[in-house]
């Protein structure tokens, strides 16, 4: 069995999350997931917070920049990077309601964005907590209104999310077949 040092292993996560900035968010699987993802970020952040807390910052606002008017944020949000096969041309985003200036996906992921932003503030002074939060209040209070708003099913308290397809087929010939089609359908 091999042992791997703890610090070993802080020196690796470290150099992952360096290799896969790019600029003001942080790619989740370069060659597979080239663009800021809504999970990945929140968590991206919580780990950033320990050793880069003002880029465990910007890599909420990035997120939040690909808000939607109507509150909601996208799973995606598109940087410049080429070859992805589910990119914004097949989303096209502003043609429902998404913003002008970014390019963005069309569904949500789990809102782990408030824990994220909470972690973050345990980090900072209690002024700049109340700054931080202050800055990401607005944001928060959209996206769970929302979720609460759109999200649930009949008048049930909790919200709920559903893919169109399980996880277990991403970027299978079958997985991308569906969603084709699905997209074909909904264009």
């Amino acid at each position: 069995m091999t042992v791997i040092k703890t610090d070993s292993l802080e020196k690796i996560a470290i150099d992952v999350l360096a290799a896969n900035d790019i600029g003001s968010s942080t790619k989740p699987a370069p060659g597979l997931y080239p663009h800021q993802w809504f999970w990945d970020s929140c968590f991206i952040a919580i780990g950033l917070r320990w050793i880069d807390i003002e880029r465990a910052k910007q890599e909420l606002r990035s997120l939040v920049k690909g808000q939607w008017a109507n509150g909601m944020i996208p799973h995606i949000i598109f940087s410049d990077a080429p070859g992805y096969h589910f990119g914004p041309h097949k989303w096209r985003s502003t043609r429902f309601g998404g913003p002008s200036d970014v390019q963005t996906s069309c569904i949500t992921q789990p809102p782990m964005l408030a824990e994220a932003v909470y972690s973050i503030g345990e980090q900072l002074s209690d002024s700049d907590r109340m700054a931080w939060y202050a800055e990401m209040l607005p944001h928060l209070i959209a996206l769970h209104s929302w979720l609460y708003a759109e999200r649930r099913v009949a008048n049930s308290p909790f919200i709920s999310l559903i893919h169109c397809q399980p996880l277990t087929f991403c970027n299978t010939l079958s997985f991308l077949l569906r969603t084709g089609k699905c997209m074909r359908l909904a264009a």
